[in-house]
């Protein structure tokens, strides 16, 4: 049988992993003997956030692109360092799940096109770094999409197709320019996180109580 939406017990944030909390775009830079801070790899990274043709171009196409990160074996994706708000990211959103107990947090991060190598690797690594709070690998992320769910990605599509599906979002900035930006523009990134998932939690109850007093009458 079915369940509504609206009937699911917790509500959950699932926040992404690659350029949201570990920088997937630096080790990727490094296999192929690049540096983030030449300019013309910068205008890259400013331009895409990492992802897409123009990026791919700094391997020689998509193909080579692949290729050198398959290369790198499964270690690669025990590596992953993690930019530097994003324990101050989980620490919020851990806060928020103190003081409101019926709220899960998940990890939700795609599996690319290195399932092989990837998957193992990000949950051992995620377990590493935050023990205790699940990883998801799954390439259609709006599958876990609904009013009972909130999406944190740097991703537009990612997000468009969460929405669409009848889930909350919040597209994070691009992790180049939060990393030049500094501590001032990321402290105001995770408040304005906070206060999203805050009026998201507000719908939720207000819609609870609605429905509690239209099942009273």
């Amino acid at each position: 049988m079915a369940i509504h939406p609206y009937c699911h017990p917790h509500p959950t944030i699932f926040l992404d992993v690659d350029q949201t909390l570990l920088d997937f775009v630096g080790a990727a830079l490094r296999a192929r003997g690049l540096d983030r801070n030449v300019p013309w790899v910068k205008y890259v990274l400013y331009e895409g956030g990492g992802y897409g043709k123009k990026f791919e171009e700094l391997f020689c196409g998509k193909e080579e692109f692949i290729k050198c990160i398959a290369q790198q074996g499964p270690e690669f994706w025990r590596h992953l360092e993690p930019f530097p708000w994003a324990d101050s990211l989980v620490d919020a959103l851990y806060n928020k799940m103190l003081t409101r107990p019926d709220l899960r947090l998940a990890f939700l991060t795609s599996p690319g096109h290195w399932p092989a190598n990837s998957a193992g690797q990000r949950i051992l690594h995620m377990g590493e770094l935050w023990q205790g709070t699940p990883t998801i690998i799954c390439s259609q992320k709006e599958l876990c999409a609904g009013p009972y769910s909130f999406l944190i990605d740097d991703l537009g599509d990612n997000c468009d197709n969460f929405k669409r599906r009848g889930g909350h979002v919040f597209k994070f900035t691009n992790a180049e320019i939060l990393l030049d930006a500094g501590t001032t523009m990321q402290s105001q990134v995770i408040s304005d996180i906070s206060n999203e998932i805050d009026q998201w939690l507000t719908s939720i109850d207000s819609f609870k109580e609605a429905l509690a007093t239209c099942s009273i009458k």
